[in-house]
C-alpha cells in the first residue's frame, strides 16, 4: 500500500484505489511509502518531505529506463557521473534508485 500525493489516496500495488489504513495510536512502526507524478515520471519516497527519487529499470551503455507515472518506461540519458536527465533537468545518484 502506498499514498499517491499527486492524487491524494492510498493505492494497491496495481494502482487501484483502496481505503485508507485506521490509525493506530499504539506505535505503529509499520513503514508508508508514498509516490507522487513528477512531469510525468515516477517517484517515491518514505515520507512526503522527501527525498523523492525515480525509479531506474535497467542501463543501456550512456542511457538508463526511467519508470513513468503511467508505468511505461522511457530511456533517458546517463552520464559519467551517474546522473539521469529527466524533464530537463540533471539528477545525482541521490534522486534515484534502481
Amino acid at each position: 500500500m502506498v499514498y499517491d500525493i499527486t492524487q491524494q489516496r492510498y493505492i494497491d500495488g496495481n494502482g487501484q484505489p483502496i481505503d485508507p489504513p485506521a490509525l493506530s495510536l499504539n506505535g505503529d512502526s509499520e513503514s508508508r511509502w508514498f509516490v507522487r507524478d513528477f512531469e510525468g515520471f515516477f517517484q517515491s519516497s518514505e515520507s512526503q518531505a522527501g527525498p523523492w527519487r525515480f525509479y531506474l529499470a535497467g542501463f543501456a551503455g550512456d542511457s538508463a529506463r526511467a519508470m513513468r507515472y503511467d508505468r511505461s518506461y522511457q530511456s533517458v540519458p546517463i552520464d559519467s557521473r551517474d546522473r539521469v536527465l529527466i524533464a530537463g533537468r540533471w539528477w545525482s545518484r541521490a534522486h534515484w534508485c534502481h
